[in-house]
């Protein structure tokens, strides 16, 4: 059951391009809260990512970083939530 003013801090990673017509795409990754993060992705807040901008995909969790973006603190938060579903699933 979901406590009350308790909000989600995963990673969202949005992958861009900058124009229609641009071949290379980019990957910003954001941190924080994620409620807030998506209301400032939706409102064109984001340092990099305008009107002209074109979002291929967006995702939401750990599984969408590459590996080689993970920092210290992703890999904990991974290591943690492996643990608590090895619990539940050994009870």
């Amino acid at each position: 059951m979901a406590k009350k003013d308790i909000s989600l801090k995963l990673p969202i990673v949005i992958t861009y391009r900058n124009t229609e017509r641009s071949r290379t795409k980019k990957i910003k990754i954001i941190r924080g809260k994620t409620d807030e993060n998506l209301e400032k992705l939706c409102e064109l807040q984001i340092h990099g990512i305008n009107e002209k901008t074109v979002i291929d995909h967006v995702g939401i969790g750990y599984r969408y970083v590459p590996h080689d973006k993970l920092t210290a603190g992703d890999k904990r938060a991974m290591k943690s939530i492996q643990q608590e579903n090895q619990n539940i699933t050994s009870k």
